[in-house]
């Protein structure tokens, strides 16, 4: 920068002095005509003809014009050196505000228009939003694939918001896997926001071809809105970042608009974290099993949930802790001690009886994971034929060899498989077929979601019947009621599991029933022993 601005200074005072040239030119020629200079210096030649003066002269007037060509030169060099020097300039300026992966705008850059954007703001107020996104799975992705893909990853995920945003909306990448938009729009409102953001998170969750590798990496979007209560910019990144850490919390939607209980839910996410080290190895986990039943009411399995009993805040369930576990990487340590207690735990179950348990895509994905499971039934002396694992729909659409093997493997064990939430991602009945689940479980939101009564049960009762077409069984879980129970009984359904049949049972109050063949006779013995 310095260099660059030396030479502009010397070619501003070229300029200046060949003004002054041209001036001081200007006036001798003038001054030349007032006085007959010419008549003057050809008489006074004349005069001392012997000492060769008009040689000496003509010399001089020779260097001059040699002398004017070399300057004109130089001027025009050191011009060139000033454009050369002055691109080089809005290059570096350009690659210090542009993230040098994805050529979004980088945090420098985000920083500058925000300040910029919220003083405007604040003299003229109108709808200005902060949307932050953070990738999920980025970590995962990277350890499993190479970060190569990563970097693949972060470049389509860019350009895909280029695509969905107008040019009245920016977006940014402030570093590792998280992205920002500044939404400044004095024609729309927030419900046009609301629209932007989930369109964000449909396209960034489309699966991603990369290098013949099919990936998806879904997001979690927080977006703070500029009111009377933010003071400074701070305060609206604060609000932003506390929407975000609660979208990846909840799991329960992609984008969250901050509101003030957030900043409680970020204290709190802060508070697992820190304390999650000690819930295994101060045994704070325990495990709780609800069961599943079959058309005559009989308890086929049982499915194990974990609870965390936290010193400070209480009994804890699973989606108050797992997902901070997850983006921490002690998920694998809690899916390993699950699975090693249920299995210590089904032991004491009627034969007949089987044991399912949800395993995190992550911790599914790792290379020893199909050891670590062989490690665990062997020292449990669990028998495998009784073992049904629980996958996500995520899991199976991610084209990671390791995930193939391990199903593979699963079956070659004996090991059942059941496809978890069926119906709230991306997967299909090909997929099924493809990976030969045996067992699909469709998620009470699919149903629930789905407002008119008929077209709930021309909806199940159409997965039901490709599902029969694939010997493929389905379990209906969140029954809530009897009208539901008996619905979904009418329109086919084998399994069913729901707070209706049966709440979660603790170890203690499995091995009180007296028989798991008669539904009254669980729930009357499931009172007894609550006593």
């Amino acid at each position: 920068m310095k260099p660059a601005k030396n030479i502009a200074t010397k070619l501003a005072r070229a300029h200046i002095e060949a003004i002054v040239l041209i001036c001081l030119a200007i006036f001798l020629s003038f001054a030349s005509i007032h006085f007959d200079a010419f008549e003057e210096i050809m008489a006074f030649i004349a005069k001392y003809e012997e000492y060769e003066i008009d040689e000496i002269l003509t010399l001089v007037i020779f260097m001059s014009i040699g002398f004017a060509i070399f300057a004109f030169r130089r001027f025009n060099d050191l011009k060139d050196e000033v454009e050369v020097s002055e691109k080089m300039q809005q290059q570096l300026l350009h690659a210090s505000m542009h993230d040098a992966l994805t050529t979004l705008p980088n945090r420098r850059h985000f920083d500058q228009d925000l300040t910029t954007k919220f003083g405007h703001y604040k003299t003229q107020p109108h709808l200005l939003a902060i949307v932050i996104i953070d990738l999920n799975r980025f970590k995962f992705i990277n350890d499993c694939y190479g970060h190569q893909y990563g970097d693949e990853v972060l470049k389509t995920v860019a350009k895909r918001l280029l695509e969905t945003l107008s040019n009245a909306h920016l977006a940014y990448r402030l570093g590792g896997d998280e992205f920002a938009i500044i939404i400044d729009d004095h024609a729309n409102n927030e419900r046009h926001l609301y629209r932007i953001c989930h369109q964000i998170s449909f396209e960034i969750e489309k699966p991603m071809l990369i290098q013949g590798i099919e990936i998806v990496c879904g997001s979690s979007i927080g977006v703070s809105i500029a009111n009377e209560h933010c003071a400074n910019i701070d305060d609206l990144m604060q609000q932003a970042d506390n929407a975000m850490y609660y979208t990846k919390s909840n799991q329960l939607s992609h984008v969250s608009f901050y509101d003030s209980q957030m900043d409680e839910q970020r204290v709190f996410n802060r508070q697992i974290e820190v304390s999650l080290k000690q819930a295994i190895t101060e045994q704070q986990l325990s495990l709780r099993y609800q069961p599943q039943f079959n058309r005559s009411n009989q308890i086929v399995s049982l499915e194990a949930t974990v609870f965390w009993n936290h010193p400070a805040l209480g009994v804890l369930p699973a989606n108050k802790f797992l997902s901070v576990a997850e983006s921490n990487g002690q998920i694998n340590l809690i899916d390993y001690w699950c699975l090693e207690q249920a299995c210590k735990d089904a032991q004491y179950w009627p034969d007949n009886t089987t044991l399912s348990l949800n395993i995190s895509p992550h911790t599914f994905q790792r290379l020893n994971f199909i050891g670590e499971l062989d490690s665990i039934i062997a020292l449990t002396s669990f028998d495998n034929s009784r073992l049904t694992i629980q996958i996500s729909e995520q899991l199976l659409i991610q084209k990671v060899k390791s995930k193939e093997n391990s199903l593979s493997l699963l079956k070659q064990r004996g090991i059942h498989t059941v496809l978890n939430d069926f119906g709230t991602g991306y997967s299909s009945l090909l997929y099924l077929q493809k990976f030969d689940i045996e067992t699909i479980k469709i998620n009470r939101e699919v149903i629930n979601n789905i407002t008119d009564k008929q077209q709930q049960a021309k909806m199940v009762k159409a997965i039901i019947d490709l599902a029969n077409s694939l010997k493929i069984s389905i379990i209906i879980s969140g029954i809530g009621n009897q009208e539901q129970f008996q619905d979904w009984l009418n329109i086919g359904c084998e399994f069913f599991q729901g707070d209706f049949l049966s709440n979660s049972l603790s170890q203690a109050e499995i091995l009180a029933i007296d028989d798991m063949n008669n539904l009254s006779a669980i729930n009357c013995d499931i009172k007894n022993a609550g006593h």
